[in-house]
């Protein structure tokens, strides 16, 4: 096909030679050359551009064994057409440059360009965009297009229309929609959190007026504290499968038959066994080892001697020597015997560690021993104790699968609730219990206590009614248990929240029904601040708390000591309160709170606290002794609530301050009344009518809040002019509220510094810019690289080159760091977004270029160059700045920068620059070579 195309070329490239021969190229071409029709075709028979209302097509004279591809460029396309030529496109030889002039009349209002270049392999037709301007300007204009070839009229047609998008004006629209819907949105924000901020204050008022009111509000979390238990957990119990107290406890020896002396004195040593003759038998074990040190008989007589040292109550003769057997005989009967006394030893005396290394030590020198799943179980117990729980889950998973009893393997299902309980984690240990209750309800006679467990867990999450349930069916299985006031005294803290009137009645079963456990010393303690005070009066009460009982009712295996400490505290203020002991209150919760007890408890004895100082300055002001209440202020002080945040407290200090005033006690009142200025000097009738006409004292930090968003909702208002005197100076006042320690301050100073600019000051704007610098440290990248633009451009104004390429570099090097998850957070009327990177370093070059540090420059423009940025613009730079360093082979690599500008494709201003600086360095290289010559 190419070589039939070229035959074709040639041919008609003869005949056009005899036709040049009779007339002129112009004169053909013009002949066939026509003006536009009617219908809005220019139509010269190669290149056809038809307009329609929806669209413009582009016709291209052309055979269709050509395969033309259209391309996207910058402001406009690219039609490539291989393998073709100009005369392919109908163009005779001769007239290009009448062709070149009918092009240049080629235009609608979506394409005002068309320009033609043949070159070495290829036609390239290239076409400049045109895009509606004024009110129609689309926001982001952009052509899109469609090509096909009309085969049976010779033609390529490419089809374009504008992609349809808002306009400018309609985006700028949107924009402010936006704007206006996010400015409303935090307006509601703010009016939003006063809203809570005021119902905060009305609980607040409410809960001034309950200090002393506990035993009117309800039994719960915000008016007491709960005992907080732990989890019930039966210990394993080894008994039944190996000795607690003596090694040889059910174990079977080896009686030999035989009739030699040796076989006769083990025979001798086992009788004295059976008839209690334990110092015999260490006399005749020693004689033995002594005579036959070779026995086979050994380990089991040592072990049969150390049994009887027990027996004898000799234990440390008898410890010694079943350690000695344990490691000696190991891997046998005996020695397994004896390991497993001495972890079964430690694990009754709650040596832990020492019982889980023996346990260990058994599993990993007999893995295969039927009793392996008990010295895991021993071991899952040990890990227990010590809180290993995660090791300990492992261990009791294991059990759930492999333990030899049924029952076993209910309890550990069990069991793996108590991990989580112990660690807080209710929720998931409910999900524990549940499941392993419903699938083991067989074994629940004999493991009650999950009941226990599961119930506590519904307590603590404040599920009462399941609670309830729970504990009831405890009681139904084990009311005879140890724990069982556990239960009794949950149920009777239930039916108090439930029913606060009958609160005694519950509690007093309660003491009743378990009278000598901590169950009933807690409910009696749940008595003795309200009603009837569970029968005792202030000192039996008193005495109560501190007596043996209570002291003696802690039990650290039930439940957390410091707990009942600190509901115990709790009593005492409150039952001292009860009886209008106050100081007294007050002197034994300052004594509470040096003890470092927990939130909630803090909380509460300092709510009662407050509650006494309060009633003791009531006391003084109703009996207008105001001297009296001084003395209770001064002493007292300390412990009220902050100024603005009980009202009772502050009106109360209201009318101390003004008698101090009465009375020129200056230094008193001003002490009183300080904590209520905000900023402003102020005389005492004003701080008090703040505080009794208010009940909320608005923070610096809300007026500011408010005044921020009052600011910017003027600047980015459609309607605010700021060339208005009377908008600009609501719009400055309001910016003033905010100060310059705020957390504002920065986003104040900009919108400041952008009036300014409007109002072309730009040396006020600048004066004003230079400070954010020093304060954009906590802010994201992207405000930070858009600040810095902002500030570089002001610098560039007032023509401080220093600032300027300062302020360029900061924003370029946080611009090349950002991705497009950065998204713009000053969103500020005449504040422009990021620029380009190559923009940003073309004006740090330009700002060091003004202060002539050229050497900087081309560093800096080289570094675009190297990354590929900022095209023909950084080029020209680059070359410039080399030709004012004037540095040894400086014109040579200027040169070339301008060569590629020269060589590249876009036909922009740099081009023309660039041809102009070559010429320029070549005259100075012809007047070189003069001046030598």
């Amino acid at each position: 096909m190419r070589t039939v195309l070229k035959s074709r070329r040639l041919i008609t490239t003869v005949i056009l030679l005899m036709v040049v021969a009779t007339c002129s190229a112009i004169s053909v071409f013009a002949a066939t050359d026509t003006s536009a029709s009617s219908d809005g075709v220019a139509n010269n028979g190669s290149l056809n551009l038809q307009h329609q209302s929806s669209f413009s097509r582009l016709s291209i004279s052309l055979d269709d064994s050509f395969k033309p591809t259209v391309q996207d460029r910058p402001s406009g396309f690219e039609v490539h057409i291989p393998s073709a030529s100009l005369m392919d496109l109908g163009i005779p030889f001769g007239g290009e440059n009448a062709f070149n002039r009918y092009l240049t009349g080629v235009q609608d209002s979506r394409i005002i360009k068309l320009d033609v270049k043949e070159k070495e392999n290829e036609v390239v037709i290239v076409g400049k965009y045109k895009f509606p301007s004024g009110k129609d300007a689309l926001a982001k204009p952009e052509m899109e297009h469609f090509d096909f070839a009309q085969k049976e009229q010779g033609k390529f047609v490419v089809d374009f229309w504008y992609k349809k998008g808002p306009t400018v004006i309609e985006a700028e629209r949107a924009r402010r929609q936006v704007e206006t819907k996010k400015v409303t949105q935090q307006k509601d924000e703010i009016l939003l959190k006063e809203a809570d901020k005021k119902a905060l204050r009305e609980r607040r008022i409410q809960e001034s007026k309950n200090s002393l009111k506990f035993c009117e509000t309800p039994l719960d979390h915000e008016n007491t504290l709960w005992v907080k238990f732990r989890a019930e957990h039966p210990v394993l119990n080894f008994n039944t499968y190996f000795p607690e107290f003596i090694p040889d406890h059910r174990f079977e020896y080896k009686e030999p038959p035989g009739k030699s002396e040796e076989e006769q004195m083990i025979r001798l040593a086992l009788k004295l066994t059976r008839e209690n003759k334990h110092a015999l038998v260490v006399k005749t074990v020693d004689f033995l080892e002594k005579e036959y040190p070779k026995s086979k008989f050994l380990n089991e007589m040592a072990f049969l001697k150390a049994s009887a040292f027990y027996r004898l109550e000799l234990y440390d003769q008898g410890r010694a020597l079943i350690q000695e057997l344990a490691k000696k005989a190991h891997g046998t009967e005996v020695g397994l015997q004896a390991a497993s006394f001495l972890a079964v030893q430690a694990f009754r005396k709650e040596e832990w560690l020492s019982a889980l290394d023996s346990f260990m030590n058994i599993r990993k020198e007999m893995p295969n021993h039927p009793l392996n799943w008990l010295f895991r179980y021993g071991s899952a117990e040990c890990l227990y104790q010590i809180r290993q729980y995660e090791q300990a889950r492992v261990e009791y998973e294991w059990l759930q699968k492999n333990a030899a009893k049924a029952q076993i393997r209910a309890e550990v299902a069990f069991k793996l609730g108590d991990l989580y309980f112990n660690r807080n984690q209710y929720a998931q240990a409910i999900q524990a219990y549940v499941p392993a209750v419903q699938k083991n309800a067989d074994s629940l006679m004999q493991y009650p206590q999950v009941y226990m467990n599961l119930a506590e867990s519904f307590f603590q999450l404040e599920e009462y009614g399941r609670a309830e349930d729970a504990f009831k069916k405890y009681l139904e299985l084990a009311r005879a248990q140890p724990p069982a006031w556990k239960a009794s005294l949950r149920l009777a803290e239930i039916h108090s929240i439930q029913n606060p009137a009958g609160y005694e009645k519950n509690f007093t079963e309660t003491v009743n029904q378990y009278p000598m456990t901590p169950g009933a010393v807690i409910a009696r303690l749940r008595m003795l601040p309200c009603g009837h005070h569970g029968g005792f009066d202030l000192s039996s009460g008193i005495r109560y708390i501190t007596s043996p009982e209570v002291k003696n009712s802690e039990d650290p295996s039930s439940f957390y000591t410091s707990s009942l400490t600190e509901l115990l505290g709790l009593t005492e203020v409150r039952t001292l309160l009860s009886f209008e002991q106050d100081e007294k209150a007050i002197e034994r919760g300052v004594a509470q709170l040096r003890e470092n007890p927990t939130i909630e408890a803090r909380k509460m004895i300092e709510q009662g606290m407050v509650g006494g100082v309060k009633r003791l300055l009531e006391k003084q002001l109703d009996q207008k002794n105001f001297y009296g209440a001084i003395a209770v202020y001064e002493k007292y002080s300390d412990y009220l609530p902050p100024p603005s945040y009980d009202p009772v407290s502050d009106e109360m200090r209201l009318k101390i301050a003004k008698f101090a005033a009465d009375k020129k006690l200056t230094t008193l009142a001003l002490k009183i009344i300080e904590p209520y200025r905000s900023g402003d000097v102020a005389d005492l009738k004003i701080a008090a009518n703040e505080i009794q006409k208010t009940l909320f004292l608005e923070s610096n930090n809300d007026q500011e809040d408010r005044a921020f968003i009052e600011a910017k909702s003027l600047w980015n208002g459609e309607k605010f002019d700021p060339k208005d005197e009377k908008q600009s100076a609501a719009f400055l006042d309001e910016l003033a509220s905010i100060r310059d320690q705020s957390k504002l301050a920065v986003e104040r100073d900009l919108m400041k510094a952008l009036y300014y600019q409007v109002n072309e000051n730009d040396e006020k704007a600048f004066e004003v810019g230079k400070n954010i610098a020093l304060k954009l440290g906590n802010f994201k990248p992207y405000a930070k690289a858009q600040t810095w633009a902002y500030l570089g451009e002001l610098a560039r104004k007032v023509n401080d080159s220093a600032f300027s390429a300062k302020a360029f570099h900061e924003s370029r090097l946080l611009a090349q760091k950002l991705t497009e998850k950065d998204q713009p957070e000053f969103d500020y009327r005449h504040l422009s977004n990021v620029p380009s990177v190559s923009y940003l370093y073309t004006s740090e070059g330009e700002a060091l270029e003004q202060q002539q540090k050229w050497k900087e420059a081309v560093a800096l423009y080289s570094e675009a160059i190297e990354n590929k940025i900022g095209g023909n613009h950084v080029l020209y730079a680059h070359a410039r700045a080399l030709l004012k360093d004037g540095g040894r082979d400086s014109k040579l690599t200027a040169s070339r920068s301008l060569e590629k500008i020269k060589q590249s494709q876009d036909d922009d201003v740099w081009k023309n620059l660039a041809q102009k600086a070559l010429d320029v360095i070549a005259k100075e290289g012809k007047d070189d070579v003069e001046k030598r010559k």
